[in-house]
């Protein structure tokens, strides 16, 4: 269960790096040179990453994750967080996240 668990997650990050490929004014955005509200197709991005964010939390979760991964993907997370961009799409949708993901984002390095 962990091998596929971890495939899903690496090709859900893939699709998102596509995105940022064929959507260059969203890497605009994640580096701080495009406000997140003037690019629609960030607000996406932002979404399914958060999405895929809380799975991989699941995933955790539920021991189906070795730690080394974990440790990968709560790097990830805590780059992301530290993005205005991040911060302020996760304000928008947060609610639409599992109680235990929310709590387990909002105290990663706080």
């Amino acid at each position: 269960m962990g091998y596929q668990t971890y495939l899903e997650a690496s090709r859900a990050s893939m699709d998102l790096e596509r995105l940022l490929i064929d959507n260059p004014r969203i890497r605009e955005v994640l580096e701080g040179r495009a406000n997140y509200e003037d690019v629609p197709q960030a607000e996406n991005y932002f979404n399914m990453l958060m999405i895929l964010f809380e799975n991989v939390y699941l995933c955790w979760k539920k021991d189906w994750m070795e730690h080394d991964e974990w440790d990968g993907w709560v790097e990830w997370m805590r780059r992301m967080k530290r993005l205005e961009a991040f911060r302020r799409a996760w304000e928008n949708e947060r609610e639409l996240y599992s109680r235990d993901f929310r709590e387990f984002l909002e105290k990663l390095d706080s």
